[in-house]
C-alpha cells in the first residue's frame, strides 16, 4: 500500500454528558425591603443579564463572578447562556403577566472546575416559570417554589455582541452553511470574503474564502483577533476549530476569553469556493488495495486537475503567497487594525508568509504563535524516515524511564523493530471494512477488502499514530498485544478508517507543495541516521509525479527575511513530521522567538493541552516579552497499560467526598475529564465500564429523571439493592456507551442517590451483570459534616485574590484531528 494513505483520526467526544452534583454553600440570609414588582416582556431584552445569586424556601447563596453566568433574550424570541465554561442556546417564551418558560437547546460539553456553578445554573433555569423587575433587577422563578434568580443588567462596557464594521467584501451567511454547530454560531459571524484569484491583479477574477469569526467571552478582550489556521495543506481550519475544538475543549474556551477568535478556510479547502477536493482519490485507494492500478498511481490526481480545470479553477492561484495574502485581506475586511496569527502543521508554513508580507498590507501583524513547525526550505515529505525515528526514539526514551512502561513494555524498541522484520519477512493476510461513508460514496464498492500486511504498513500506521498525544499514551501497548498475542485489530481498524472519504482539499495540497520546489534548499540533516527499516518514507514519488502531472507555476525561492514579528513555538516530543529541530531552526531566524517543548505531545500542542494555550495567551498579551511557562515543570509523558479484565476485578468499599459510600473496583480511579470511576488505562474506553455517583438533595426521582438527557428510557421500578429501592433507565442511543441510570430516594435525609453505570455496547450486558447489584447493594449515604468555624479576631492581612489554587492540565479525553503535514 502506498505510504500517503491519509489515517484520519475520528473526532470522538467523549462525555457522557450526566448530571453532576453542584456544591452547596452555606445559607445567607437576606432583609430586602420589598419593591414595587413590574413585568414587561419586551424590557428582557434589554441587556444581557449577569446572575447575581438564587434564593430558596432553605438557603440564599451569591454568585462570586456573576459575568461567568449570563443569559441574552433576543427580540427574535431565541436566548443565549454563558455557563462558566459551557454555553447554550434556545428558545423563550414571555407575556406581559409575567409567564417565561425557557427551552435550554444544544450545551457544549466542557467540563468545568469542581467549583463551578455552570450545570445548576442551566439545569433551574431550565425550570423558570415567570419573571418581574425590582429596584432594577431582574427576578426569575422557578416552579413549585423551587428557587429565584436575581439578575443584574450587563454594564455598557459587555455588549451583546461586539459592532461590525465589515467591509464590502463580507457576505454573510447562516452558520450551517459551515456545519457549524448552534452553541458556536450564536456568538459567532460566518460568511465569505471575496479576494483576488491574484492579489496582484485586484481588479482580475476573483474566488471566495469562507470565515468563521467568533466573538470573545471575555469582559474585557483584546482588540486584536487571533488568527487560527489548520495544516494539511488542504485541511479545513473552519471544520477543526469552529465545528470540533470550540464547542468541546476547555483550552479553546481559554482563548476565546482573550479575544475575537477568526477561523479563515484556506483558499480551495472545504467551504471555500471553490473547493479543490479530490473525491477520486477514494476510488483510487480501493483500486489500488484491490490490485487493480499499481502502487502510487497518479491517475486521480490527473483526473481530479482536469476536472477542476473545466470548472474554470486556475491551478497556479493557489499557492502560499496567495493564501498568506488572503489573512490580511480578512483581517482588514473584518475591521481589524491589528491580529495575532496561529497556524499548525502546514499552517506554520504559512504563517511564515504571513509574516513575510507584513510590511504589504493595512492590517498589522502583532504576533505569530507556530505549532508543529515545517522549515520553509526543506522538502519535509522527503524526510519522513528521519522524522518518524526522531519521534520514535524519543517515545521509546520516555517509555524506558516511566516505571509503568517500562515494566509492562520492557525493550520497546527492539520488540517493535522485531515484529517490522518478522511482518517484512513473512507479510500477514488482513481483511479491511470499507466505512459505510465510502460504500455511499463509492456504490460499487466491497464491502471488504483482502490485503497482505507488512512491515511497512505497520510502520505507516505507527507513523500516523504518533500525530495524537492519546494515541501515542497507547501505542506501546498496542505494539506490546501485536508481537505477544498476534492482536492486530487496531491496525486492522486503523487501515478501514483511513478508506473514509477525505474532507481534505487534496487539490489544493498538490498546488501549495508543488509550487514552492524551488524552495527547496536544504537537505533536512537536522535527526541523525534512520531506523534502516524506515528509509522507504524518504522516497517522495508519487509528490513529484503528481507535480510534473499538474505544471503549476513556480514560486520565487523563498526566504524570510522580515525577522522582526514576535514569535512562538509549540513542538511535541512525538510529532512524527515536524519534531523540534525543525522549530529550533525556524526560531534561529528570528528576531524574537520562544521555542517550548511539549513532553507526550504529538502534532500540535493547541487545542490539546491547557499548559500550552496559557503560554500562549500570556504571549499574546505582551509578545515582548518572554511568557509564563511554569506550567511545563508538571507536565510528564504519559503512558497507559493494560487495563484490568473484567473478571478480575476487586471489589472495595469507598467513601467519596459527597458522603456516598459504595463498592467499587480497587483497580479504578476517578477520572476528572469524564467526571467517573473508571480504569486509568483505558481513558476513554468503556468496555469494562465506568460508574459514576451522586447524591441530589431536595429532589424526588423525578425531579432527577426530568434533568437526564433525552434517551433514557425506564426499565425496571422498585427494585429492592441493599438500603434502597430503585428505579433504573437505560440509555443505548450513544454509539460509545450504553448507560443505565439507577435512582432511588433517601428518605432519611431527604433527596436523590443516583448510580450511573456506562459500558461499550459490546459489554454492556457482561458489565452490567457483574458490577451493577454489588455496587448498588453496597451504596449508604450520610451528609458530610462541616468541621466547626473557629472565631478570631485577627484582622486579616489581605482581601481575597480571586485566583484558583491550582490550574487543571488535565487533557481532553478526545481530541480533533490535525489535519497530518505529509
Amino acid at each position: 500500500m502506498k505510504k500517503l494513505i491519509l489515517i484520519i483520526a475520528l473526532l470522538i467526544l467523549a462525555s457522557m454528558a450526566w448530571p453532576v452534583l453542584a456544591q452547596t454553600p452555606e445559607a445567607t440570609p437576606t432583609d430586602d425591603a420589598p419593591a414595587e414588582r413590574v413585568t414587561a416582556a419586551i424590557e428582557l431584552t434589554t441587556n444581557p443579564w449577569l446572575w447575581g445569586s438564587f434564593t430558596d424556601p432553605v438557603e440564599q447563596f451569591d454568585i462570586d463572578e456573576p459575568e461567568a453566568y449570563t443569559i441574552t433574550f433576543n427580540t427574535d424570541g431565541t436566548l443565549e447562556v454563558v455557563a462558566d465554561c459551557k454555553s447554550a442556546t434556545g428558545a423563550y417564551t414571555a407575556a406581559d403577566d409575567g409567564s417565561l418558560s425557557l427551552e435550554i437547546g444544544p450545551t457544549t460539553m466542557q467540563v468545568c472546575s469542581p467549583e463551578s456553578r455552570a450545570d445548576e445554573f442551566l439545569t433551574k433555569l431550565s425550570s423558570v416559570s415567570n419573571f418581574f423587575f425590582e429596584n432594577g433587577f431582574l427576578y426569575l422563578d422557578t416552579m413549585a417554589d423551587g428557587g429565584t434568580f436575581q439578575l443584574a443588567s450587563a454594564p455598557e462596557s459587555m455588549p451583546a455582541e461586539l459592532p461590525r464594521t465589515f467591509g464590502e467584501a463580507w457576505e454573510e451567511v447562516a452558520c450551517d452553511t459551515f456545519e457549524v454547530p448552534d452553541t458556536v454560531a450564536a456568538l459567532a459571524d460566518c460568511g465569505y470574503v471575496t479576494v483576488p484569484e491574484i492579489h496582484s491583479q485586484p481588479d482580475g477574477p476573483t474566488i471566495q474564502v469562507a470565515v468563521v469569526r467568533a466573538r470573545s467571552t471575555g469582559e474585557n478582550p483584546a482588540p486584536d483577533p487571533l488568527f487560527m489556521e489548520q495544516g494539511g495543506p488542504g485541511g479545513s481550519s473552519i471544520d477543526l476549530f469552529a465545528t470540533q475544538a470550540l464547542p468541546g475543549l476547555p483550552v479553546m474556551q481559554t482563548l476565546l476569553n482573550s479575544r475575537d477568535l477568526v477561523f479563515v478556510e484556506q483558499r480551495g479547502t472545504l467551504h471555500s469556493l471553490p473547493s479543490m477536493l479530490c473525491p477520486e482519490q477514494t476510488d483510487s485507494q480501493l483500486a489500488e488495495l484491490q490490485g487493480l492500478i499499481e502502487e502510487n498511481d497518479t491517475t486521480f490526481v490527473k483526473d481530479c486537475a482536469a476536472r477542476m480545470q473545466e470548472e474554470g479553477v486556475n491551478l497556479s492561484a493557489f499557492n502560499s503567497i496567495e493564501n498568506a495574502a488572503d489573512m490580511y485581506a480578512v483581517a482588514e475586511t473584518l475591521g481589524y487594525d491589528s491580529f495575532n496569527y496561529y497556524g499548525v502543521s502546514y499552517g506554520t508554513l504559512l504563517g511564515q508568509y504571513v509574516i513575510d508580507q507584513a510590511d504589504a498590507h493595512e492590517a498589522q501583524l502583532r504576533s505569530v504563535t507556530i505549532d508543529a513547525v515545517v522549515a520553509s526550505d526543506v522538502d519535509f515529505n522527503g524526510r519522513s524516515a528521519d522524522t518518524a525515528s526522531y519521534a520514535l526514539r524519543n517515545l521509546f526514551a520516555n517509555c524506558a524511564q516511566n516505571e509503568l512502561c517500562n515494566r509492562e513494555f520492557p525493550d520497546l524498541e527492539n520488540v517493535f523493530l522485531g515484529l517490522v522484520d518478522q511482518l517484512n519477512q513473512e507479510p500477514i493476510s488482513m481483511t479491511l471494512t470499507v466505512p459505510a461513508e465510502t460504500l455511499e460514496a463509492v456504490p460499487d464498492a466491497p464491502e471488504t477488502i483482502d490485503i497482505t500486511l507488512t512491515g511497512e504498513d505497520l510502520i505507516d500506521v505507527t507513523f500516523q499514530k504518533l500525530y495524537q498525544a492519546a494515541e501515542g499514551q497507547v501505542l506501546p501497548r498496542h505494539i506490546y498485544e501485536t508481537a505477544k498475542n498476534n492482536d492486530y485489530q487496531w491496525i486492522e481498524q486503523a487501515l478501514s478508517k483511513a478508506l473514509t472519504p477525505s474532507t481534505s482539499a487534496r487539490g489544493m495540497y498538490f498546488t501549495m507543495l508543488c509550487a514552492r520546489q524551488s524552495s527547496f534548499t536544504n537537505a533536512g540533516e537536522f535527526f541523525g541516521v534512520p531506523y534502516e527499516q524506515f528509509v522507504y518514507r524518504n522516497d517522495d514519488e508519487l509528490f513529484f509525479a503528481a507535480c510534473d502531472l499538474l505544471q503549476v507555476e513556480q514560486e520565487e525561492p523563498f526566504v524570510l527575511d522580515n525577522t522582526d514579528i514576535p514569535m512562538l513555538i509549540l513542538n511535541g516530543t512525538n510529532d512524527p513530521i515536524t519534531p523540534l529541530p525543525y522549530g529550533e531552526y525556524v526560531g534561529s531566524k528570528m528576531d524574537t522567538a520562544y521555542v517550548y517543548l511539549f513532553p507526550g505531545s504529538g502534532h500540535g500542542a493547541i487545542p490539546f493541552i491547557p499548559c500550552a494555550a496559557a503560554i500562549m495567551v500570556d504571549f499574546m498579551a505582551d509578545p515582548a516579552q518572554a511568557p509564563d511557562s511554569s506550567c511545563l515543570s508538571d507536565i510528564q509523558p504519559v503512558f497507559l497499560g493494560f487495563p484490568t479484565p473484567l473478571a478480575e476485578l476487586t471489589l472495595q468499599e469507598m467513601t467519596l467526598d459527597n458522603g456516598l459510600t459504595a463498592v467499587l473496583p480497587s483497580q479504578w480511579a476517578f477520572n476528572p475529564a469524564q467526571q467517573l470511576y473508571m480504569d486509568p488505562n483505558n481513558p476513554t474506553s468503556f468496555d469494562t465500564g465506568a460508574v459514576g455517583l451522586v447524591f441530589r438533595p431536595e429532589e424526588s426521582v423525578s425531579d432527577v429523571i426530568a434533568t437526564l438527557k433525552d434517551g433514557f428510557e425506564q426499565v425496571a421500578s422498585g427494585e429492592t439493592y441493599g438500603n434502597y429501592q430503585w428505579t433504573i433507565l437505560e440509555n443505548s442511543s450513544n454509539p460509545l456507551a450504553v448507560v443505565r441510570a439507577a435512582l432511588a430516594e433517601d428518605s432519611e435525609t431527604g433527596g436523590t442517590v443516583m448510580v450511573q453505570l456506562a459500558a461499550s455496547p459490546d459489554t454492556a450486558e457482561e458489565v452490567f451483570a457483574t458490577l451493577m447489584e454489588p455496587i448498588l447493594s453496597s451504596i449508604s449515604y450520610a451528609p458530610r459534616q462541616k468541621p466547626p468555624e473557629e472565631e478570631s479576631t485577627a484582622e486579616p492581612t489581605a482581601g481575597p485574590t480571586g485566583e484558583p489554587t491550582a490550574e487543571s492540565t488535565t487533557e481532553p479525553t478526545a481530541e480533533p484531528t490535525v489535519e497530518p503535514t505529509e
